[in-house]
């Protein structure tokens, strides 16, 4: 019989980059013959778009969680263990000590192999107050102390999207190597590719010109992702014939939405709103920017260059394992916004040869990347948890 897969979620929506790698992850296992079932929190709005980007559903259960609950009740999770008996229990963990505690026991007790795959890059140790020369840890110290201890203690393998996350766990937090597994996220190059048509396309779907430069965004509009700073910084270039797109929703909308109307930056920075089919989107753009105050390793990044984007990202989290400054894309030190403004000068005034080599070498880059072979790792990972 088929191993049995649990997934449990505790995102509160489907739509980001942790959220989407899950459903990819659960879909690509139950089409190479696992038995897949995934507790989260979704609505049929979100299901039908990620069978918008050709993600097979179709041999995944769904467990719905309720809408107004952000977790799993208790009696949930252990009517589903004793239930559905699974071979493996897989959390996708979104942040710091996200995740249920009571889970980490069951699968402890039960003796059930559990997975934990780490999408944010976690924070080093803060360190103690010294009073009096009495070193004294913080609350906040000790509650992170106990959520990545539990996890380190609980779990069967930490799986790190990145080497950064990994030395953080093993330096910072004590975890135990053996139990690190760092596994890239993953890109589908049968719908992220780069196309001349795709390009045209697109640059009629946003109504820009052929000819213009496009620096481009696919994010959440939250404050950790500091697109502000993009809006800023785009303003005080003068980027002739150039333009910034930024596709999003979240808690800065209106806010960002004010500021471009106050800086009278509506014509060349243009705010739409999120967007099911990105694959469309991402050919309109010559560079993708990233300015985030911190990332695991972004799905978009892997998609923009897939399709053709140059990258323009914080040295932030994992995005140096991908990006090669001034090969594949451009790195730029986190909050050092002289940096970024002069890299988007430069761009400014780069030959066309060498803006399609930086092209070609993004694109080139992702195929390390590429679905199949990441899947490897995964069943390679869980048949080595299941003998």
């Amino acid at each position: 019989m088929a191993p049995k897969i649990l997934f449990i979620s505790f995102f509160s929506k489907m739509r980001g980059g942790a959220e989407l790698h899950t459903i990819q992850l659960a879909s690509a296992l139950s089409l190479r013959g696992y038995q897949v079932t995934l507790i989260c929190q979704i609505d049929d709005e979100e299901i039908e778009i990620y069978k918008k980007r050709n993600i097979d559903l179709s041999k995944v259960t769904f467990k719905r969680k309720r809408t107004n609950s952000k977790s799993p009740k208790i009696r949930t999770l252990v009517f589903e263990f004793l239930r559905y008996r699974p071979n493996i229990v897989l959390i996708p963990k979104g942040g710091i000590g996200s995740g249920s505690l009571i889970i980490e026991i069951l699968s402890k007790l039960i003796r059930i192999p559990l997975i934990a795959i780490e999408h944010s890059t976690p924070i080093t140790l803060p360190a103690p107050k010294n009073f009096k020369g009495i070193i004294i840890p913080t609350p906040f110290m000790l509650k992170l102390w106990f959520k990545f201890s539990i996890r380190s203690w609980f779990t069967s393998k930490n799986i790190c999207v990145s080497y950064t996350q990994a030395e953080i766990l093993i330096k910072s937090w004590k975890f135990n190597p053996n139990k690190i597994e760092v596994i890239h996220n993953f890109v589908d190059q049968k719908l992220f590719y780069s196309d001349c048509n795709r390009r045209s396309q697109a640059r009629k779907l946003c109504k820009i010109p052929q000819s213009s430069f496009v620096y481009g965004m696919i994010t959440r509009l939250e404050p950790v992702k500091q697109v502000e700073i993009a809006i800023k910084k785009f303003n005080q270039q003068d980027c002739t014939n150039s333009y910034l797109i930024i596709f999003g929703e979240g808690s800065e909308k209106k806010r960002l939405e004010g500021l471009l109307k106050e800086k009278n930056s509506m014509e060349r920075i243009k705010l739409f709103d999120f967007t099911s089919t990105p694959w469309d989107i991402y050919p309109c753009f010559d560079y993708f920017l990233i300015t985030s105050k911190t990332e695991g390793l972004p799905l978009s990044l892997l998609e923009a260059m897939a399709s053709g984007c140059i990258p323009i990202s914080a040295d932030v989290g994992g995005i140096k394992e991908v990006i090669v400054n001034n090969n594949n894309g451009f790195l730029y030190q986190s909050n050092d916004m002289n940096e970024l403004g002069h890299i988007i000068y430069k761009l400014s005034k780069m030959e066309p040869e060498k803006v399609q080599c930086l092209k070609k070498e993004a694109n080139k880059t992702t195929s390390r990347f590429a679905l199949e072979n990441i899947m490897g790792r995964y069943e390679q990972l869980i048949k080595q948890l299941l003998h």
